[in-house]
């Protein structure tokens, strides 16, 4: 929540000349914080005993791993980091810009539209927003600011804000 409340919060600016890492004082792999590699190791481990029970064929499940571990790296580790920075080359391409500008757009929604339970709970795709659009998330307009939500949002998770 240091990177959605404080880091690229909704009050603040939402790019910087260099991608400005939230797990610099905690445990992470690269800028993947325990958070999110600790369910990845259990759906890891799930999957690997399930394939392991229907005797998948080692070349299948590197196929498998390398796919899905490729993506998550290039969606979550790559597409979305580079959106919160400015001047990136993607910006400039004639052939990428008017993609990558409307999934930085939607992306910045995402870090400002907060509901009043206090959460962030439109536009979860990073930079394809198929998924959104199917379970109901997607939201492609700015709506006033929240100030009630926010307030809920910062108190909800102080605990988490205060090593910021």
């Amino acid at each position: 929540m240091r990177h959605h409340l404080v880091i690229y919060g909704p009050l603040q600016e939402q790019r910087s000349p260099a991608y400005l890492d939230a797990t610099d004082d905690s445990i992470s792999l690269g800028n993947i914080g325990l958070e999110w590699l600790v369910p990845a190791c259990v759906l890891i481990a799930s999957a690997l005993g399930l394939f392991h029970l229907l005797h998948v064929r080692p070349l299948h499940q590197l196929i498998f791993f390398g796919m899905t571990l490729g993506w998550s790296f290039l969606m979550f580790s790559y597409l979305h980091d580079v959106q919160h920075v400015e001047g990136f080359w993607m910006a400039r391409n004639r052939f990428l810009k008017r993609w990558f500008m409307s999934a930085r757009n939607l992306h910045e929604i995402h870090h400002r539209v907060i509901n009043d339970r206090g959460l962030m709970d439109k536009n979860f795709g990073i930079a394809f927003f198929f998924f959104d659009r199917l379970f109901g998330t997607f939201f492609n307009r700015q709506t006033s600011f929240n100030h009630a939500g926010h307030l809920v949002a910062r108190q909800r998770f102080r605990a988490t804000l205060s090593g910021s």
